[in-house]
């Protein structure tokens, strides 16, 4: 493998396992009933640091990833926190 396939594959995993992370907080918040406002206030606090960490990696990941990967947009799941929301 080449550095630069080393680096790819590094930023890969980080914003897959970032995006995960992600996503538990969101499933986390939305599970939480009412009188655990407080949880749930935390784990959106959570989502918002996540969501910013993947933004800051994909920006800093600019030559890194493949062009495809970026345009995939598959390190974000706003859509997912909307399903989740309305089904609540």
């Amino acid at each position: 493998m080449t550095v630069e396939q080393v680096v790819s594959e590094s930023v890969s995993t980080y914003l897959f396992w970032a995006r995960i992370m992600k996503e538990h907080a969101i499933f986390i918040q939305s599970a939480l009933p009412p009188p655990q406002a407080a949880l749930a206030a935390q784990a959106e606090d959570f989502r918002r640091q996540f969501t910013r960490f993947l933004s800051e990696a994909v920006r800093l990941a600019g030559g890194v990833l493949p062009k495809e990967t970026l345009e995939s947009r598959q390190f974000f799941c706003n859509s997912s926190r909307e399903h989740i929301v309305y089904l609540r």
